[in-house]
């Protein structure tokens, strides 16, 4: 939420918000590479060329559309000129300027990416503190300057303080999940990535496949260059740091850590290693196409050679398609040889950046949907059909139920349409939400489940309901009152007939149909019974009883508040109901806010079905009043007769405390800059 790149999203909607992030970060993760290759006193073209490879090849593509992921690539990259400026002349400032860019790297939203990038960051930044602490010893003693260890450990603790915002309320919510492993680990990668590490190495001499790029494929070019980055004659470490972390990464990238760690998306590595291979193939081009004072030198035909045999033994091994990417960067080479000055190297590096743009840009093109949204669904795209379902809906919700290949639909059409939807695609769910959707995925006894074909073992992380389900009363409990289905799904072959639903089909059309739930209950009511039960799971079970009448009565979960204890003991029912306890009227609903009006004619619970959670406070009359978790998984709160005025609002400690520690360090920050400042204004005073 705190990622500024994602700023997009405030002005525009998800589609184009997308792409408009998209197209930032890539210009951004270009930018920052030559920041860093700069740095490293290497020149403009070089650099370019470096930035070309790395905003362009497979593996960026990949994840250029994850609005997740694709921040890390800029701030990692930033990082590392960070790491380098601060290691090459030790400064607070750079410290600083390195704990904000880990912070915003933190802020990316994506945990494994960010490890992956920190597992090749932070042993780079031990190496150049090694390497400037071996270049003082040789100094004079008076001449060696401040050590870099101090500013690289500031750096680590200002990136978690001023990331606290992120971090705290986020291990607070996954805590309660009831996978969070798989919720901090999962990632969605538009790429196809490698299985083995000869696939891999085969990847990177394959520019094609398919729909989607090829995560290890970063040009040919950028391969053939990379053995004059041994020679380079100022960087020694460089190399030599970067060519073993590559193949490392690569390693990892292709599942080769998968047998001692499972779970982790290791072709998040693929990033990793399209770095360093960025990184080696600027060194390259910098070493081959330096400018000599003497043209007739004869240390340009080393590496001239190296680079020469390596091409040739590229083409050898490339397919088809990638031989004819070989000879423009031959030529080049063949350019700056024969002339061997300032604007041949500009012209010969050029043209090798411009033939890796194309190449890269040809070989990465993504046709991959989103996974979240598909560009063109129809409750997207069709005026007509959102206005019929928020017509149907009133104050309940929608449960989208499509097909996890459904080119028409997607479950979490909520993000694009002005709809208020139940259930949905990748969502982490705490135990009380699986269990809740568990018994709705689950067929009764007497019934069948759809075909092997029609849900795909991909459609795990769809949250779908089975029709011929033992416990559909829940969806009325949930107030859904309109079911949006793909014309093919399995709900309109086996419509519920007599049960808890009452169905009718009321539009169709462009791949989508409309049912109408008559039976739904609204989302904010009042009932003048309740049973106080242990925990969630007996919840569900007196739920799922017979005589059970949720819109007369609701259960409690009997550790939600005193108020609890005045409603009765475990399983005992409370004051009998009836229909028409009285009268509730929404009159604000915000994402962290809901005010209501209500007029009990009794004693009764206000049952709002919306998500409980940790962090929900509520008022009545002005008066604080615990949260009940009402029928497994929603809000209540007790009323007295009369009318009352209930304020529902979200005020999670952990993220206040988190925003506390951030704001407390920026602050501190802020302080020491002005003072700074002032110390410089006045040092130039008195000079």
């Amino acid at each position: 939420m705190f990622q500024p790149l994602n700023a997009v999203f405030l002005f525009m909607p998800p589609g184009p918000g997308l792409a408009v992030q998209s197209f930032l970060c890539l210009f951004l993760a270009g930018f920052m590479f030559v920041l860093f290759a700069r740095s490293l006193g290497l020149r403009h073209v070089p650099a370019v060329l470096g930035g070309v490879v790395f905003a362009f090849n497979g593996a960026t593509a990949a994840v250029m559309s994850r609005p997740d992921i694709a921040p890390v690539l800029v701030w990692a990259s930033l990082g590392f000129w960070a790491v380098n400026e601060h290691c090459r002349a030790p400064r607070r400032s750079t410290a600083v300027l390195g704990g904000m860019a880990l912070a915003l790297l933190m802020f990316s939203g994506s945990f494994p990416a960010a490890v992956a990038f920190l597992c090749l960051l932070a042993p780079y930044a031990v190496c150049r503190a090694l390497e400037y602490a071996a270049d003082a010893g040789n100094r004079p003693r008076g001449n060696r300057g401040p050590s870099p260890w101090p500013g690289l450990l500031l750096m680590a603790l200002l990136g978690l303080l001023v990331a606290a915002m992120q971090l705290v309320p986020a291990a607070f919510w996954m805590a309660g999940l009831e996978n969070p492993r798989a919720a901090l680990l999962r990632a969605d990668i538009a790429g196809v990535s490698a299985a083995s590490l000869p696939e891999a190495f085969r990847q990177m001499l394959a520019p094609r496949a398919d729909l989607l790029p090829r995560m290890g494929y970063f040009g040919v070019a950028a391969l053939a260059v990379v053995p004059a980055a041994f020679m380079h004659r100022e960087h020694r470490a460089a190399p030599v740091f970067f060519f073993i972390a590559g193949l490392l990464s690569l390693f990892a990238f292709s599942g080769g850590m998968s047998r001692w760690v499972e779970g982790f998306p290791w072709p998040l590595f693929g990033p990793v290693t399209a770095f360093c291979a960025a990184v080696l193939a600027s060194l390259g081009v910098d070493r081959l196409m330096a400018p000599r004072r003497d043209p007739r030198t004869p240390r340009l035909w080393a590496p001239m050679l190296a680079v020469f045999l390596a091409m040739a033994a590229l083409f050898v091994l490339a397919p088809a398609e990638a031989k004819g990417r070989i000879v423009p960067v031959a030529a080049a080479l063949l350019l700056f040889a024969l002339f061997r000055n300032a604007w041949a190297g500009m012209l010969g590096g050029g043209l090798i950046a411009l033939v890796l743009f194309v190449d890269l840009f040809t070989a990465s093109a993504n046709f991959y949907q989103h996974p979240l949204r598909a560009p063109e669904t129809a409750l997207a795209a069709d005026a007509e059909l959102i206005r019929v379902v928020r017509e149907q809906m009133l104050d309940g919700r929608v449960l989208v139920s499509a097909h996890p290949l459904d080119p028409h639909l997607t479950p979490n059409a909520g993000l694009s349409a002005p709809i208020s939807a139940e259930g949905g695609a990748f969502l982490p769910l705490t135990p009380e939400e699986s269990a809740w959707w568990g018994d709705l995925r689950t067929e009764s006894q007497d019934g069948a489940m759809p075909p092997a074909g029609e849900w795909p073992e991909q459609a795990g992380p769809y949250l779908r309901v089975s029709p011929k389900s033992g416990s559909l009363s829940r969806l009325n409990m949930a107030s859904v009152r309109t079911l949006v289905l793909g014309e093919d799904d399995a709900w309109l072959k086996n419509i519920p007939q007599g049960g808890p639903l009452r169905l009718r089909r009321l539009a169709s059309g462009g791949g989508v149909a409309v049912l109408v739930n008559d039976a739904a209950l609204p989302r904010a009511r009042l009932v003048g019974s309740w049973r106080v039960v242990p925990d969630s799971g007996t919840a569900l079970a007196v739920m799922a009883e017979d005589g059970f009448e949720p819109e007369r009565e609701c259960v409690i979960g009997y550790q939600f508040g005193k108020n609890s204890l005045l409603m009765g003991q475990a399983g005992q029912e409370g004051a009998g109901g009836e229909v028409g306890e009285g009268t509730v009227q929404i009159s604000r609903s915000l994402p962290e806010r809901v005010e209501l009006t209500c007029a009990a004619a009794r004693q009764a619970v206000l049952v709002l079905s919306d998500t409980h959670a940790p962090g929900w406070k509520a008022t009545v009359n002005g008066e604080d009043t615990p949260v009940l978790r009402v029928n497994g998984r929603f809000r209540g709160v007790p009323v007295p007769p009369g009318e009352s005025r209930v304020v529902f609002v979200y005020r999670p400690l952990p993220v206040y405390a988190g925003m506390a520690v951030s704001l407390a360090t920026l602050a501190v920050l802020a302080l020491a800059g002005l003072f700074s400042a002032y110390q410089a204004v006045r040092g130039a005073a008195r000079n």
